[in-house]
């Protein structure tokens, strides 16, 4: 059965995770500030990764299409829950026992908080935002199927453009609708948590990458070239408007899913040599945990006084291996105690 379902994966969904897992190396490290490729495509690592979750998602859904909605829906939250929320938990508790070691740690978790951040609302952790991001994905997800099943894929996709586009247009009003619904409990000196996790502002991507496995598209050179040509113009259109700074990140948005779209062309490079196509592939299956293990190597760095930005290039580098090192070895621990508890 797991043979199975290893074959069954698409290995370019993996090479590219894999990808997408190394830019968060370089996002947090930041060795390639300032440059191009920083901003055009390190940069996207998580609009890639949400186009991702849309294929996985919407192929599960359709793989259980002969299920009863009500016994398919508590199946996706409860395998959900395992594979997401177990590792999640078990970060969270070395996070706290991190901080009650750094020289700036709190010891001081009321019970509101320890019970917000168990259901992963983790405005309080560094990077935390992505979880938490994630964990909404899951639970709405279903109804965007629902939505794809029964408005069609075009209805759909025009509603979550234009979600996208009056999320950035009225981005601040969205940033207090968040704040009132989530009673104010994020860090004020980082109000655009509320954004980051605002699910309007996704859900193209999520669809985009829904349609995708819909359609059973595989990502051939001209689609490559029609999506960068696309990305390129919007970008351009952009810059030639001379937009606010704040409306400068829509069209980047726009222009994210065509971005994830070139990837899934490219990426299959790494295909041609096996030990690059295994490394990927590893760093795809397993980059949950890799982004976990890295999110408490780097509050560790920050707590203790380390900011990448102040660094030399040569530091930055060094950074970025203690980044790569630590999440890699976090994350073959926690696979290595996930595979003693499932053999026992």
């Amino acid at each position: 059965m797991a043979e199975a379902r290893r074959e069954a994966r698409r290995p370019e969904i993996d090479w590219l995770k894999g990808f997408a897992i190394l830019c968060v190396f370089l996002i947090h490290a930041q060795p390639l500030h300032g440059r191009a490729i920083q901003t055009y495509l390190i940069d996207r690592a998580v609009p890639i990764f949400v186009v991702l979750f849309g294929m996985t998602s919407e192929r599960w859904w359709r793989s259980r299409a002969s299920m009863h909605i009500q016994e398919a829906l508590i199946l996706w939250y409860r395998t959900r829950v395992r594979r997401l929320m177990i590792p999640a938990w078990a970060t969270v508790i070395m996070w706290w026992c991190l901080q009650l070691a750094l020289p700036k740690g709190s010891s001081s978790f009321s019970p509101t908080r320890i019970a917000m951040t168990a259901l992963g609302y983790w405005p309080w952790i560094g990077t935390g935002w992505f979880v938490t991001l994630v964990i909404l994905l899951v639970i709405v997800f279903p109804f965007a199927h629902l939505a794809l099943q029964t408005i069609g894929e075009a209805a759909t996709l025009l509603i979550a453009i234009g979600a996208l586009l009056a999320s950035w247009a009225y981005m601040f009003h969205a940033i207090e609708i968040m704040r009132a619904l989530l009673f104010d409990t994020a860090p004020h000196t980082n109000p655009f948590f509320y954004f980051w996790i605002f699910v309007p502002a996704w859900l193209m991507a999520v669809t985009v990458g829904a349609v995708l496995t819909r359609r059973r598209v595989i990502v051939r050179p001209h689609h490559v070239a029609l999506c960068v040509g696309l990305a390129g113009l919007i970008h351009a259109t952009a810059a030639h408007l001379a937009l606010s700074p704040a409306s400068q990140r829509a069209p980047f948005a726009l222009a994210d899913p065509l971005i994830a779209i070139a990837m899934l062309g490219i990426i299959p490079v790494v295909g041609g040599w096996a030990p690059a196509a295994s490394f990927f592939a590893w760093c795809g299956e397993w980059s949950w945990g890799i982004y976990l293990g890295q999110l408490l190597v780097h509050n560790a760095l920050v707590g203790y006084g380390v900011d990448p930005i102040l660094l030399s290039p040569l530091e930055r580098c060094g950074y970025l291996v203690c980044l790569f090192v630590g999440a890699v070895g976090l994350a073959i621990v926690g696979q290595t105690i996930r595979a003693a508890t499932l053999a026992d």
